[in-house]
């Protein structure tokens, strides 16, 4: 009995129907990314390397504010860096420390077996004089070493300065922060720009997003995810297809309509897909 039924049960679902398919109502094609580039600091604009049109990749300079005054601190920075490294590197005050130490040492020493093969012929001042010179030697050993660790520590703030310097030189290289297409160009070379105004509109082709409503009823959330089909119909009236993916199922239902806001996201095959292009897309099974 048991077999019979589990052999009916896996004939059951075997025999269920996959997801239907879904049409999606009013869709159009939208940019997944529209950056308007600024500039991290104020001056002026030496150069814009790229014109609209043009397809940059991410971290390609697309202009530079002046940067002179940066590039001098830099400069400055490494030449203070090099010599607070030589200063750690250079022992050569400890070593003379020690071997006045040593000095001071050996005489003292010599003092005293003077004394005691003859008895008072070593004054106590001297003996003094000498415990003081050998004191004041160890004083300047432990004074050398605290300076080689002082210079260390003016290594570590050299280079943090080298690297505040550096970093001043880069905020004013203004960069693509993605692949993408020049869309405009705000401003020339010789311009003004103040910090944190657009200089350059990069938006991200290589990917578009469709969205669309579908009835709330239909708008579960295991439809993230799954498969879509767009067709395009271009302005000769031949017709493409294209395959995405539900990226977004948005929580919110049209007061009006019933309908809820859904986005796929399509791989622009060819540069085929233009922003604002109407679609007709299906979620498929």
């Amino acid at each position: 009995m048991s077999t019979l039924l589990m052999t009916f049960l896996a004939a059951w679902v075997s025999a269920s129907p996959a997801d239907p398919p879904l049409q999606v109502d009013d869709v159009f094609l939208t940019l997944i990314a529209d950056v308007a580039v600024p500039t991290a600091e104020s001056g002026v604009l030496l150069g814009v390397s790229v014109i609209a049109g043009q397809h940059v990749k991410r971290g390609d300079r697309l202009a530079r504010v002046d940067d002179s005054l940066a590039r001098l601190n830099v400069t400055r920075a490494s030449t203070g860096l090099a010599r607070s490294r030589r200063e750690a590197e250079n022992d050569l005050k400890v070593r003379l420390a020690r071997k006045r130490h040593e000095t001071a040492v050996a005489e003292l020493r010599r003092a005293t077996a003077t004394e005691k093969r003859l008895p008072n012929s070593v004054s106590q001042t001297e003996f003094d004089r000498l415990r003081l010179d050998v004191d004041r030697a160890e004083l300047e050993v432990a004074q050398a070493k605290f300076d080689v660790e002082m210079a260390k520590f003016s290594v570590v703030a050299g280079e943090e300065e080298l690297q505040m310097a550096q970093m001043n030189v880069r905020r004013r290289q203004i960069v693509a922060p993605l692949d993408g297409m020049i869309a405009e160009v705000h401003h020339r070379a010789g311009e003004w720009v103040e910090a944190g105004q657009p200089v350059v509109r990069i938006v991200q082709l290589d990917r578009l997003r469709a969205e669309g409503l579908l009835s709330a009823d239909l708008a579960t959330a295991n439809i993230k995810g799954r498969s879509v089909r767009l067709e395009i119909r271009f302005e000769d009236d031949h017709t493409e297809v294209f395959d995405g993916m539900i990226v977004f199922v948005s929580p919110e239902i049209h007061p009006i309509n019933g309908k809820v806001q859904v986005w796929a996201e399509v791989v622009n095959r060819d540069g085929l897909l233009r922003p604002g292009l109407p679609a007709d897309m299906t979620i498929v099974p």
